[in-house]
């Protein structure tokens, strides 16, 4: 096989398992974001929890499991609901930048550097 054929694969593999390594990092840099702390329990700020705290019925209490199936009684709904928000918009804010970066490095000319 010819050498320079084989440096190439072998470029392209490394850059491969490079950029699956990186998207792995981002979306658990943000699924660790996405946690937050409301009255002794931890919280996933996904879009079913915020949801589901916006569409509750006000006249009865709202009492939602946490991350480890834990009862919690949320009180303050509107400020549990900002602060999930906030969280969820933070975690992807953030991780749709890295994406983005990542995405940058796909390139073919990136791949073909020797950098």
């Amino acid at each position: 096989m010819d050498p320079k054929f084989l440096k190439q694969v072998e470029k392209f593999s490394n850059l491969k398992t490079a950029l699956e390594t990186k998207k792995r990092n981002a979306i658990e840099k943000a699924n660790n974001k996405l946690v937050f702390a409301w009255n002794g329990g931890l919280f996933r700020a996904d879009q079913q929890t915020i949801l589901f705290a916006k569409t509750h019925d006000a006249s009865r209490d709202l009492i939602m499991l946490d991350t480890n199936k834990t009862p919690i009684k949320i009180d303050e709904v509107q400020d549990f609901i900002v602060k999930a928000e906030s969280s969820y918009f933070e975690a992807m804010n953030e991780y749709y930048l890295l994406y983005e970066q990542i995405k940058t490095q796909r390139s073919v000319e990136k791949l073909m550097n020797d950098d």
